[in-house]
């Protein structure tokens, strides 16, 4: 779904995200694919070849947690070198 939308805000067919849909589901996640809180960020050119999604933290308020401003730490673990990647995002 993320590609596809890229596609019609390159194309110009839309503007942002928000124009197909007018909430963000921006949370804790484990497994599939991460919340971005910046559009148009995609989980391909930020984690090095070789690693996968496995989960995301997300800043709470309810129990005092701040992720630089507002964001999350997304994690990724490559299965054959056992070694993990950090990504962060933030507004």
């Amino acid at each position: 779904m993320e590609h596809e939308i890229i596609k019609l805000k390159n194309s110009g067919i839309i503007q942002s995200h928000y124009d197909i849909a007018d909430f963000h589901q921006y949370a804790y996640k484990i497994g599939e694919f991460p919340s971005y809180c910046q559009s148009g960020i995609s989980i391909y050119e930020d984690f090095v070849e070789g690693f996968e999604f496995v989960f995301q933290i997300t800043s709470n308020e309810k129990i005092n947690l701040s992720i630089i401003d507002s964001g999350s730490f997304m994690f990724a673990k490559n299965d054959k070198t056992k070694k993990w990647n950090l990504y962060y995002d933030f507004y």
